[in-house]
């Protein structure tokens, strides 16, 4: 077939660059989603917190409230059994007070506990804030990087894109099918040497005739077996040279 391996060699290291490229840009997009991910699961879960702290704030505050009036009917009913009149009225004001003060200190008790577990809970997100802010400086970091990467990877990839048209057109239409068909099947190497009289790239024995007229004549041939497209190492040069 009419091409010299030279021009099939130099398209394919260009080809296999610019699918290497593309994986490593592929890469980068994969791992940029993995850290935008990362970064809002860091900031829901910070807001998570915040968000226990603050309706535990809440529900201290109502507990405030809360025993505000208690104490506030207990000193009224203390203002009243002072001018009761009968013995009668006296117990029931004592048993209504009695009830109020169980309840007062039950209120009393449940604020402590929210107060002392709202104490660990502010050091505990107050400590993971400022882990979180520094994974976040960390991952914002690597996104800027790998963001760079990848423009620059664009580039390349559009500069091999151009290399890669331009050599296929120096190919004959025959040979460029070929070529073609192997690339989009990710048969690579698509281009293989003759080492011993077998293909290099599948390593199946080729019929004499074939190596003998890769050997005198030159040129590319492809392989019965892999249908890679083959070149003698001895192949002579294109004419010209």
């Amino acid at each position: 077939m009419d091409a010299h391996p030279n021009l099939l060699l130099e398209l394919q290291g260009v080809s296999l660059e610019l699918r290497r490229q593309r994986e490593q840009r592929a890469a980068y997009a994969r791992r940029l989603t993995e850290i935008a991910r990362t970064r809002q699961a860091l900031l829901r879960e910070l807001s998570q917190g915040e968000t226990e702290l603050n309706r535990l704030a809440t529900a201290i505050r109502n507990g405030e409230r809360e025993l505000t009036a208690l104490e506030e009917k207990l000193a009224h009913l203390r203002d009243r059994s002072a001018v009761v009149r009968t013995p009668k009225e006296a117990q029931a004001l004592e048993h209504e007070m009695e009830l109020l003060g169980q309840k007062k200190a039950d209120a009393e008790t449940q604020l402590l506990n929210q107060m002392e577990e709202q104490e660990k809970l502010e050091k505990k997100i107050a400590d993971y804030r400022k882990e979180t802010q520094a994974k976040i400086v960390a991952l914002d970091a690597e996104s800027q990087r790998l963001a760079q990467l990848s423009r620059e990877a664009d580039e390349l990839i559009s500069t091999l894109q151009s290399d890669e048209q331009r050599l296929l057109s120096m190919l004959s239409e025959e040979v460029r099918a070929i070529y073609t068909r192997l690339l989009e099947k990710q048969v690579i190497p698509m281009v293989a040497v003759v080492r011993e009289a077998s293909c290099s790239g599948c390593l199946t024995t080729l019929p004499s005739a074939l190596v003998t007229d890769l050997l005198t004549k030159g040129g590319v041939e492809f392989c019965p077996s892999c249908k890679r497209l083959i070149y003698h190492s001895a192949t002579p040069p294109p004419k010209g040279d």
